[in-house]
């Protein structure tokens, strides 16, 4: 059995989401983000950064700005820049994100991320 070509695709972890890091194509960031069932995934905002998410499977529960929205496989949602967005899955959950502008900036490598009700 061959390796998968999507083990060749750069991998990081920011608290604990596991992301891979398709490319920045047109200004705008593509990953793979990895959610697991029964974790929770604090509630964060980017100042720079509106954001896509495509749902590919999985259930949950998305926080958007405070509120709670059920989501499930082919859902997709827009996150504006500055909206406060956190994740509760109830089954294992894979997404694809597109950030535009990309959420880590390609020359310094720092993270347009802040977490809520967390010092940054």
């Amino acid at each position: 059995m061959r390796i998968s070509l999507l083990d060749n695709i750069d991998r990081d972890e920011v608290e604990h989401l596991r992301l891979y890091r398709l490319g920045v194509f047109e200004n705008s960031s593509y990953e793979f983000v990895e959610m697991y069932a029964g974790e929770n995934y604090l509630p964060h905002y980017h100042n720079n950064s509106e954001a896509k998410f495509h749902f590919i499977f999985g259930e949950g529960k998305i926080t958007l700005d405070g509120v709670e929205k059920q989501y499930k496989k082919g859902d997709s949602f827009i996150i504006a820049k500055g909206m406060s967005h956190g994740f509760s899955p109830a089954t294992d959950t894979l997404l694809l994100t597109i950030q535009t502008p990309p959420i880590k900036d390609p020359i310094t490598g720092k993270e347009d991320i802040h977490f809520i009700d967390k010092a940054d």
